[in-house]
């Protein structure tokens, strides 16, 4: 079996990135932000992973590597 994947809800995903859920939503729909997983017809959830890497990615292109 391959490593554990850890699911974020969409309030773990606003407090990490440090934006409202009306931002998130926009990103989403400009395909700007990781696509969720669809863990049922109603709940969505965000790769741990996923969003570490956009983070990282996002920090690197505003100049803000360290």
């Amino acid at each position: 079996m391959g490593p554990s994947v850890t699911l974020l809800r969409r309030h773990e995903v606003l407090r990490i990135i440090g934006v409202n859920a009306v931002t998130l939503w926009r990103w989403r729909k400009a395909g700007a932000f990781p696509a969720p997983v669809k863990v049922t017809r109603q709940t969505l959830r965000w790769r741990e992973t996923d969003i570490a890497n956009w983070l990282e990615a996002h920090r690197r292109a505003e100049g803000g590597a360290r």
